[in-house]
């Protein structure tokens, strides 16, 4: 504890605190907020979309000091970081992370630097791992922009915990490889390992494991139904046979290392949907340029509520096809791509530019969402 107090000190990190005369350490309830800021917020990219633009190298720089000490903390508010040693205490000059809002002002600082590349495709950071994507040529050409970046601006790049040009990565639970993504090993044995669930809190840490990978899984709402149902509110838990059913069948789907591709705006696009009165649900395929097969590139699904349950099926293949276009809106803007549906009464009204009126008002106040993407409905 001493030598790291005063490494810290020396680099100028942090310095002793000072009490003030009358000054008090505990919070006041006087209507002023002095040391309980807001939560901050920082852009960064959706999970997914970050995944899929993995395509042949990864720079995962942990920079010495600079990954945590970046940032000044403001002079009045340096004793609200203050920590206390057996030499005494001591206060922040900058800011560590261990504060709600370090993680926040990080990703705004790495933002901020890196932002012509991120605005070029280049690059896109996710607090201080920085994903490149290219060929490796390209590659090796972005690596020392994004170096010379960080050189300027101080950052230190900690290159026992870089990987550089991978044909295969791990991050975030996915492993990507040759344009595919498959959930890590170290997860799926997770779930293989998992006990039945013998209370609530087990069954809601089942399904935050499981449904972390549920864009793996066809149906995933409609399999899981039976261990989400025991949540609702007033429900006695019972972990009978169809829960038996759902959760080994969860655990059976994940262990056959269910694999997707990775998504290209290039490839020709296809929205699968169905829906049942249990739920309703989408794939989103692309046609692959080598073996000129459809392959999947994201699972989509949700159970259907007890107002949903009320709809006709027509309308709940309606409200399938609309959720999965709310869904996969990021991929589909600006693309032409089908919508593949076995409701043959949808592809046909459809077809008229006032199909949506003919549906439940829950339903008809997202036609701008729909209507505004280049869609060609088909019966399959």
């Amino acid at each position: 504890m001493t030598s790291s107090c005063m490494k810290i000190v020396d680099l100028g990190l942090a310095d002793r605190y000072q009490h003030k005369a009358g000054h008090s350490q505990s919070l006041h309830a006087n209507g002023m907020v002095r040391s309980a800021p807001l939560h901050f917020s920082a852009h960064s990219f959706r999970r997914d979309v970050k995944i899929e633009k993995l395509l042949w190298c990864q720079a995962d720089g942990s920079p010495r000091h600079s990954r945590r000490y970046r940032v000044d903390v403001n002079k009045d508010s340096r004793k609200y970081t203050s920590f206390v040693t057996h030499e005494g205490q001591y206060q922040f000059l900058k800011v560590p992370f261990g504060l709600c809002n370090s993680p926040a002002l990080f990703q705004r600082y790495i933002n901020t630097i890196f932002r012509p590349l991120i605005n070029d495709g280049i690059v896109l950071p996710y607090l201080d791992d920085i994903i490149l994507s290219s060929s490796f040529e390209e590659g090796i050409e972005r690596v020392e922009r994004v170096l010379s970046i960080a050189s300027e601006y101080g950052l230190e790049i900690n290159f026992n915990k870089s990987h550089f040009l991978k044909k295969r990565i791990e991050f975030l639970g996915h492993v990507i490889e040759d344009g595919k993504i498959f959930p890590s090993t170290l997860k799926t044995k997770a779930v293989l390992n998992f006990p039945e669930p013998a209370n609530l809190k087990q069954i809601h840490s089942f399904l935050g494991l499981t449904g972390y990978f549920r864009k793996f899984i066809p149906k995933y709402s409609t399999i899981a139904r039976p261990l989400s149902d025991l949540l609702k509110k007033d429900r006695k838990f019972k972990f009978g046979e169809e829960e038996i059913i759902s959760f080994n069948q969860l655990k059976l789907m994940l262990s056959e290392k269910p694999v997707l591709r990775i998504y290209n705006p290039n490839y020709e696009t296809e929205l699968h949907t169905d829906a049942s009165i249990q739920g309703y649900g989408a794939i989103l395929m692309q046609k692959s340029p080598d073996d000129k097969n459809f392959h999947p590139t994201y699972y989509m699904s949700k159970k259907t509520t007890d107002a949903e349950k009320k709809y006709s099926s027509y309308e709940l293949e309606a409200l399938a096809v609309i959720e999965a276009v709310k869904k996969f809106r990021v991929y589909l803007l600006g693309i032409p791509f089908k919508i593949v549906t076995d409701c043959s009464a949808l592809e046909k009204t459809m077809q008229k530019k006032t199909w949506l009126l003919a549906l439940h008002v829950g339903l008809y106040c997202w036609k701008n969402s729909i209507m505004s993407l280049s869609i060609v409905l088909v019966h399959g």
